[in-house]
């Protein structure tokens, strides 16, 4: 029906085609620089625009920004021998640091192909701004605004003392010293494993901001004395090497022209101290630049072959959002158009039942088809599950991953009910029927029952990996403990194949198709409309299944945090709330 709807539709367009043509002969751009800006939100992949939304005040800006569509921008920007530059208005950011990565990446290829790089700061920003900002071949900050360098930091507050005041008690069950995500429900300080781990995620931030930097020239003292001051404006942030100017945003075009020189001002300084020389005409709006190189006048009539990129973020859970992903993991295998896939990863985990389907799929995908994973900010626990038997799983230096345990908690509120005057009775018939209620504690027998369960997931969990990444068992054991680790840490060690973003992730899967086809793009895979049938069964036994079919059978729906580890549920969660590093 799609195919038709576009065949009808591209007959009504065709008499219209010369106009079109001429039209856009015509318009051409020859723009000597770009400007392009950044929105507070920047996603992966944007929701498609209706086309009401550019007529309603307000609304077209909240789009975020989309770093695919920034890379088709840089693919354009790479080709035009014409362009001179790019002007980035940079937000104040707060994002993961493996997507400021990615970002960041984009600024490194307009600079490889040859283009000025400008970035204006209109707000100021901290760590991550500069982060990304460091990548361009100048930096101008607004005259009244700041830049924090106050160091990085990770806060957790604990709430075992508030629950206890009103009557609430977590009791919780973990596999692994380093499972730390329900430690704030029942400890009142930081374990040492937990700050541990901490520190060293801190530590791997500021390398990768050093390693910014430092092509600025802050590297040693220079790069120490910028946390002393902490934070910086006007002729400070120029003096401590973090800008290279200061500019009103109606000043930045004369940055931009070649001779003379963008000179340092002070504070107070205003238009009139700046540089003579004429600037050059306006820059071209980038989305209007990009609309030109990527318009086509025919609908296609059905998607040529390419590589799929299928999107897992957010917490794991049961229900309809899990129902989508395992439906377009199965649309991507039976889908002869789809010659491989990127799984993109930004989950902190969720439920373990719900990760073991999702990597069945997975395991069946990679069947047919080469599947590379691709980690975003986090991929933790049932995000790191899902995707161990990928071909090869990429991520980004500071992407949070592993975590390689199991956590499940009771929530008991038995003086809670007692003060509100709730008198709960059970009528049983057997021992253990009651044994989830929130209104009692369990016995040995019961805590021994589910330490039982609790362990046999951690096994299996432990199995997973060790097959998909090739590892012994007991050489996974040494790393998991629900222990996070940096992607770099986490490369080091085995639990990633490559660091990178998701054009590295495109390119491992196009090294495993045959050679006519390793110029296919990536494209996102429409999610499917209802459900997708399972493959159907494999031949023969299959290499990658072990022990413990049953061990996950029956679980509980779940919410977050204690909810989602509550009850019968077992959980690969990494608190999706720590830290918050900044």
């Amino acid at each position: 029906m799609r195919t038709l709807f576009a065949l009808v539709a591209n007959l009504v367009r065709l008499p219209f085609f010369p106009l079109w043509w001429l039209a856009r002969t015509l318009a051409r751009p020859r723009p000597r620089w770009i400007a392009l800006t950044i929105r507070d939100r920047v996603v992966e992949i944007a929701p498609p625009r209706a086309f009401w939304m550019r007529f309603v005040p307000g609304l077209e800006t909240r789009v975020p920004t989309s770093l695919r569509a920034l890379r088709l921008l840089a693919d354009h920007v790479e080709k035009d021998p014409r362009l001179e530059g790019v002007v980035v208005t940079l937000p104040a950011l707060a994002m993961p640091w493996a997507r400021a990565q990615s970002l960041r990446d984009v600024l490194v290829r307009f600079r490889a192909a040859g283009k000025r790089v400008v970035v204006h700061l209109p707000d100021g920003g901290g760590h991550v701004t500069l982060f990304v900002a460091s990548a361009a071949s100048e930096i101008l900050l607004a005259p009244g605004a700041t830049l924090s360098t106050l160091g990085l930091a990770a806060e957790v507050r604990h709430v075992r003392d508030a629950l206890a005041k009103i009557g609430v008690e977590v009791e919780p069950f973990t596999c692994g010293e380093y499972k730390t995500a329900l430690e704030r429900f029942t400890h009142a300080s930081m374990s040492d494993a937990q700050r541990e781990q901490l520190e060293v995620l801190l530590r791997g931030h500021e390398r990768a901001l050093a390693n910014a930097l430092a092509e600025r020239g802050l590297v040693g003292e220079a790069f120490d004395a910028i946390f002393e001051l902490g934070l910086h404006r006007g002729r400070a942030a120029i003096d401590a090497k973090l800008v290279d100017g200061l500019a009103h945003a109606d000043e930045v075009r004369l940055a931009l022209a070649p001779k003379p020189p963008l000179r340092s001002r002070a504070p107070e300084a205003t238009s009139a101290d700046a540089p003579t020389s004429k600037p050059p005409p306006p820059p071209m709006p980038a989305g209007a630049y990009l609309g030109y190189h990527e318009a086509r006048f025919f609908r296609r009539l059905r998607r040529a072959p390419h590589v799929a990129l299928v999107s897992i973020e957010g917490t794991i859970l049961p229900g309809p959002k899990s129902a989508r992903w395992i439906a377009a993991l199965r649309e991507a295998r039976r889908d002869p158009r789809v010659r491989g896939v990127v799984l993109r990863v930004d989950s902190p985990g969720g439920s373990a039942l719900t990760s073991e389907q999702l990597h069945r799929e997975v395991l069946r995908l990679r069947e047919k088809k080469p599947v590379v994973a691709c980690f975003d900010g986090v991929a933790a626990s049932g995000g790191y599950y899902l995707a161990t038997h990928a071909h090869a799983i990429v991520a980004q230096p500071t992407t949070i991953t592993g975590s390689i345990g199991v956590v499940s908690a009771r929530l008991l509120a038995r003086e809670l009910l007692g003060r509100v005057g709730v008198r709960t009775e059970v009528v049983r018939t057997r021992a253990h029927a009651d044994m989830s209620s929130p209104a009692r504690t369990l016995d040995d027998a019961e805590r021994a029952i589910l330490r039982r369960e609790l362990d046999a997931t951690y096994a299996l969990f432990v199995e997973r990996v060790a097959e998909g990444r090739g590892m012994a068992p007991e050489n996974v054991l040494t790393l998991a403990g629900g222990r996070v680790w940096s992607g770099a840490d986490a490369a080091d060690r085995g639990l990633v194949d490559r660091l990178g973003g998701l054009p590295a992730a495109h390119a491992e899967v196009l090294s495993r198709l045959p050679p006519h086809e390793r110029t296919l793009p990536l494209e996102p895979l429409r999610p499917p409309r209802g459900d997708v049938p399972p493959a159907e069964p494999p031949a023969v036994v299959e290499a990658f299944v072990g022990g413990g079919r049953a061990l996950l059978a029956q679980l509980a729906p779940e919410l977050e945090a204690v909810a989602l580890s509550s009850g019968a549920e077992r959980a690969l969660l990494w608190a999706p709330e720590l830290p918050t590093i900044d």
